[in-house]
Order: structure tokens, then C-alpha cells, then sequence
């Protein structure tokens, strides 16, 4: 029924989601590919065993499979595991074509090697947990991290859920951001780094709970901090903040609080900013009599 009812919004032109697909791409499978005798399940099995069958290259399907992993029914993404176990995964990850079609799935892009079927341009965005999948083995990538400028949008995309129920999605996005900000050449720091910092302060700001992606917030920041000083200029509230965190967040927590703002230290003696300088020292003395 769901089914015959996406149908039904795309040919009346309703907005719809067809998650990794163009609409006219899901009316072909839905039409001409799933029968009454044959439910979507069995069409994304029978999919997944052609796809290792040994006709095609791992090149051709491994961001396929990547997707099917994240399918909500089990016994696919069982399939799609089992289908991946005999794959070299790391050989997979560091091909930039391989990449490219991940980040164009995450992004909802195209990309040569996988062209949209029928008269639409575009695609819709994966899945939230498709999304996730994505980004896991992404940050396995020794491409990904300096594949500009589609990671850059990724980690943006990524650092914009902030909703209790996206947290898996932000730590993976920040996991993919860290390895993204150690291999960050130093022109794209310079172009980079402020509207980074920008956006991981963000949420520092956000009702964000979770004890990992606070950690790794905070590592960010430390890395980008410490890479380039100038960033820390006019951030006097972050600062303070961050020094009051220390003892307001939980100890895991407060640990990569710490880290962070050791990082920082190289950058603070490098800061030509008499204000900053001056409230550093309150700030500081506060902590220690505290």
C-alpha cells in the first residue's frame, strides 16, 4: 500500500521522498519490477545476491551495499553485511570514485558513475540512518577526509542535527569532521577553519546531552584552536564557557574540556588581543582559586 501510494504522489506531482533514488527511478522498480507475488523485500534480496554474484566489480556495487547495510528490514541488511564481509573494505574506501558515489548519495547529488534513470536531474537525499552508514565508512577513508568540496558539505550537513533523536548521526559526522580537520591542508584551514568552529560551537549552544558528541565537539574545537590561533580572536565568551564546563559537565566530558583547552594554550601565547589576554588570566585565576 505504501507503495502504490508513493506511486500515486509522484505521478500527481505531490512531493515525496524516495530516498537515494529520483522519483522516476522508483516508479520503474515499483511498476516494473515488484508484482503482487513479489514484495520489495524479495526484489532488494534477490538485488543484493546479483550484485555479488561475480558479475560485478566491488568498485560497481560497494556503495550500494553500504546502503543496503542500512535498510530498516533486517533480513536485508543482514544480507547486505554478510554481501560486504567479502569485500576488501579499506581498498574500497580509499577509491575516490567509491567516495564520490557515497557523498553523492549522502548529499542527494549525481555523480558519472551512477546517472539518474529517466527525465529527473536529481535524487533525493539517503536515509538519516543510511546517512550514518555513510559516514562510518567514510571516516575508514584515507580519500574521503581531502575529497573538497563534498566533505566539507557532509561534516555541515552532518553538524546540523542536533536533535535528540539524530545523536548517532552527529557523532558520526564529527568522527568523519576530526579526520576531516588532521588532514586539512593549510589554505583550506585558512578558507575553512572560522566557519568551522562556527558551526561546531553551534552545539555548545544546542540542547545536545550526549556525553560522545560533547567529546567530540570539544575536539574539534581543540584541533581547530591549535591549528590556527587567529581563530581564537573575538571568542572570549566560548572561552569562558568552556573553562565553566570543566566543572559542569560530566567527567568524561570535562576530560576532553581539558584537552581542548590545553590545545589552545600554544594559541593563547600567540593572541595579540589585550582584552582576550586579560580576560583569559581572570578566567584562569578563577578556575585555580575554584
Amino acid at each position: 500500500e505504501d507503495v502504490e501510494q508513493t506511486c500515486a504522489y509522484i505521478k500527481s506531482s505531490k512531493k515525496v521522498f524516495t530516498h537515494g533514488m529520483s522519483p522516476d527511478e522508483f516508479l520503474m522498480v515499483a511498476e516494473k519490477i515488484v508484482s503482487k507475488t513479489c514484495s520489495f523485500v524479495q526484489v532488494k534480496l534477490a538485488v543484493i545476491k546479483l550484485l555479488v554474484s561475480g558479475l560485478f566489480e566491488d568498485q560497481a556495487v560497494f556503495s550500494i551495499l553500504v546502503l543496503g547495510t542500512a535498510q530498516s528490514i533486517e533480513v536485508v541488511s543482514d544480507a547486505a553485511e554478510t554481501a560486504m564481509k567479502k569485500m576488501d573494505i579499506q581498498t574500497s574506501v580509499d577509491n575516490r570514485v567509491i567516495v564520490d558515489e557515497l557523498m553523492a548519495s549522502y548529499l542527494g547529488i549525481v555523480t558519472p558513475t551512477k546517472p539518474v534513470i529517466g527525465k529527473a536531474t536529481v535524487v533525493f537525499p539517503v536515509s538519516t540512518a543510511m546517512k550514518q552508514k555513510i559516514l562510518q565508512y567514510l571516516t575508514r577513508s584515507t580519500v574521503a577526509p581531502v575529497a573538497y568540496m563534498n566533505n566539507m558539505k557532509v561534516c555541515l550537513e552532518g553538524l546540523a542535527h542536533t536533535s535528540r533523536t539524530d545523536s548517532k548521526l552527529l557523532i558520526a559526522a564529527l568522527n568523519f569532521l576530526v579526520k576531516v580537520i588532521e588532514k586539512m591542508p593549510a589554505a583550506a584551514q585558512k578558507n575553512f577553519g572560522p566557519l568551522l568552529f562556527d558551526r561546531v560551537q553551534k552545539i555548545q549552544e544546542s540542547e545536545v546531552k550526549n556525553g560522545v558528541a560533547l567529546s567530540l565537539m570539544y575536539r574539534c574545537l581543540g584541533i581547530l584552536g591549535k591549528r590556527d590561533s587567529a581563530i581564537l580572536t573575538g571568542q572570549a565568551d566560548t572561552i569562558g564557557h568552556t573553562f565553566k564546563s570543566i566543572a559542569e559537565a560530566p567527567e568524561d566530558v570535562a576530560y576532553a574540556v581539558v584537552d581542548c583547552l590545553t590545545q589552545w594554550l600554544d594559541g593563547f601565547r600567540k593572541l595579540k588581543d589585550v582584552a582576550l589576554m586579560e580576560k583569559l588570566k581572570a578566567l584562569i585565576q578563577e578556575f585555580i582559586t575554584h
